[in-house]
């Protein structure tokens, strides 16, 4: 009888990496995804179509897979890069530079730093771009802001939260007109929720350290000449989990989707599982079939926060936890034909502050952004096509509910253009609700306590997105670490 073989519950990018690096070390895992997709969050579908585009044109749409998830990684630490070399997958930068739009309608270009807090220049003065956002080298906010150089490196250590910590240091404008946009943007999270060690590591030691908050910007996006703060896989984020599977499979791997773990138990093998055949119908898993016990020699769980901690429960005598909730998230991606477009008038794109008189949070100019798919929309469907991805949804705001006028009614607003509803030949609405949880302090200290508790039952890690932080990046490390110790485990 052969040995047990190691488990990994949960095809998400977490699942997925630790199924990797099992399988590039010969241990041969089975992964189990109870969802018939793999991937979670990192997705890609076909352009939207409708009756508005020719017969040509609706086969070209078809032809041309976009992200409809996380469209980039973070490329802090490398973890991704290296990654992506090992299935070889080339990535790129994005092109063009970010905007935001303020409570009083204003656009100003983001400047250079970290989740919207300036660096300095190559002379190690203020960044133009921040005495812009806060209405000029004049202003009392201004000069709050500059207190930071000269306030030393204590001031703020003791903030847990990204508000805080930017209040404290540079004061409340700044947060208002610049961190909370782009944070919120990226993290789908207020500020306050944000713990500043997950969602900027590094940024408090290097305050400390140079005394200042805009010199730590500096030193750690290597200002004045800085690396691309995110990448893309040329072609679209939905490769990876593509190569992902392909590559486990091929190092002797095997991966059964549609298929949950309800029970595990720990045996003198390594643990018993039982899973059964599962069934969507909307957001709900649904048990469809037998279930089924199996051994396994250790055990990566690697799925969504609420089915971990119920799994962590039957062999861990660990109290729960609410788990904080993300919000919910809309993405209405449009199809439009205008010339108007052509000078790509906001850059990459725009994040706006809670309280502008748009009702998005951010504009993606999807084919400026990424030059391969501004590429095949022009050979595809010849000048003046674009596609423009609309986000909606906050924390304690109403579900949204983004409809095409509305969406055309923001962007003219956002980017000063004058588009009609006309002007979208096709259109799709994306939701993922409650996906994005963010990593608060307190929610930080109870996975950090699970983790060590954990430590005491030998074959079993805990990985995903609740318990490394949010973003790719962090997941990935996260989840080839948390395989690698099992690693002696099941030799």
């Amino acid at each position: 009888m052969s040995a047990p073989r190691p488990v990994v519950i949960g095809g998400g990018i977490a699942g997925l990496v630790a199924a990797w690096e099992l399988a590039r070390a010969g241990r041969r895992p089975i992964l189990y995804e109870a969802r018939g997709y793999l991937g979670g969050l990192i997705a890609g579908a076909p352009l939207p179509s409708s009756d508005h585009l020719t017969a040509d044109q609706r086969e070209a749409a078809a032809g041309i897979i976009t992200d409809i998830g996380a469209e980039s990684y973070a490329t802090r630490g490398g973890s991704v890069a290296n990654l992506l070399a090992e299935l070889n997958l080339a990535s790129a930068p994005p092109r063009g530079s970010s905007w935001v739009l303020t409570t009083d309608g204003m656009a100003l270009p983001i400047p250079q730093g970290i989740l919207g807090i300036a660096g300095l220049d190559a002379n190690c003065r203020p960044d133009k771009a921040l005495a812009t956002a806060l209405g000029g080298s004049e202003s009392a906010a201004y000069r709050e802001a500059l207190a930071d150089l000269t306030m030393g490196g204590d001031v703020g250590q003791d903030c847990d939260d990204l508000a805080s910590f930017v209040t404290a240091r540079m004061g409340s404008t700044v947060l208002e007109r610049l961190v909370r946009p782009v944070a919120g943007g990226i993290h789908s999270a207020a500020p306050e929720t944000l713990a500043v060690d997950v969602v900027a590591p590094g940024l408090r030691a290097a305050t400390k350290r140079c005394g200042s908050l805009q010199a730590a910007v500096s030193e750690l996006r290597q200002l004045p000449d800085p690396p691309p703060v995110v990448e893309q896989v040329v072609g679209g984020m939905h490769l990876l989990p593509e190569a992902l599977q392909t590559a486990i499979v091929a190092h002797g791997g095997e991966i059964r989707t549609r298929t949950g773990v309800f029970g595990l138990r720990r045996c003198d093998a390594g643990f018993d599982i039982d899973t059964a055949p599962v069934t969507t119908r909307g957001p709900d898993l649904i048990r469809s079939g037998p279930t089924t016990s199996a051994l396994a020699r250790a055990v990566v769980i690697a799925c969504s926060g609420p089915q971990a901690m119920e799994l962590v429960a039957h062999i861990c005598d660990y109290p729960t936890w609410q788990l904080p909730l993300g919000s919910p998230i809309a993405h209405l991606t449009v199809l439009v034909k205008s010339s108007q477009l052509n000078f790509h008038p906001r850059g990459s794109g725009m994040l706006t502050t809670p309280g502008a008189p748009v009702g998005a949070k951010a504009l993606t100019h999807m084919n400026a952004k990424w030059p391969w798919l501004d590429a095949e929309l022009t050979a595809a469907f010849g000048p003046d096509w674009h596609l423009l991805r609309i986000s909606y949804g906050r924390h304690g705001e109403p579900y949204p509910q983004p409809d095409v006028t509305g969406a055309i009614r923001d962007i003219n607003v956002m980017a000063d253009l004058t588009l009609s509803p006309a002007d979208v030949r096709a259109w799709r609405l994306i939701r993922w609700d409650g996906t994005l949880a963010p990593p608060t302090p307190d929610h930080r200290a109870q996975v950090r306590a699970l983790q060590t508790a954990l430590t005491a039952i030998d074959g079993v890690a805990l990985t995903g997105a609740w318990v490394a932080g949010s973003g790719i990046a962090a997941v990935v490390a996260h989840a080839r670490r948390s395989a690698t110790e099992l690693e002696e485990v099941v030799k």
